[in-house]
């Protein structure tokens, strides 16, 4: 276990590479609903943060559309479902048949491009609602997705309380 800091950037950043020289990871926010539009702007961020981590934060595929990581997993280290239960309204089951299926989808992907799926959950109650959920709550979303995944990256609005997380 360990915690490794990437610069959450948006789409039209322009300082990767200035990120990168630092020896922090870009993770690049693309919630869109036509991620073929982003490839070439997604290439050109990896070629600027080449030997650092390059990560990809997306709607989840099935709960979200179409978001074709077929395409954009060899142009990244990571992709990043933001499986956000609170905003789409899944439960605990939700989300571990969510990463079950993304297990059992890219199955061959994990093949061609090891270990990319990992999760992004939030620590907040949702979108419209940002106060922080209780470790109790993160911990079993935590524990839903941690055998599914390549790892878990936790998200935060505002201010949250990680004492007793494991």
């Amino acid at each position: 276990m360990g915690i490794r800091t990437n610069a959450w950037v948006f789409p039209g950043f322009s300082y990767a590479s200035k990120v990168a020289q630092m020896k922090i990871g870009v993770q690049l926010d693309v919630e869109t609903y036509s991620m073929p539009a982003y490839l070439l702007q997604i290439l050109a961020i990896r070629l600027a943060t080449y030997g650092q981590t390059f990560s990809l934060t997306v709607k989840p595929d099935g709960w979200d559309g179409i978001q074709y990581y077929f395409l954009i997993a060899p142009l990244c280290d990571y992709i990043v479902p933001q499986l956000y239960v609170g905003d789409y309204k899944q439960g605990i089951s939700g989300l571990t048949n969510r990463v079950k299926n993304y297990n059992q989808i890219y199955n061959l992907y994990n093949i061609i491009f090891p270990e990319k799926i990992v999760a992004g959950l939030e620590t907040y109650q949702s979108d419209q609602n940002t106060t922080p959920k209780n470790t109790s709550t993160l911990s079993a979303e935590i524990k839903a997705v941690q055998s599914y995944t390549h790892g878990v990256i936790l998200f935060r609005y505002g201010l949250s309380n990680f004492n007793g997380l494991e």
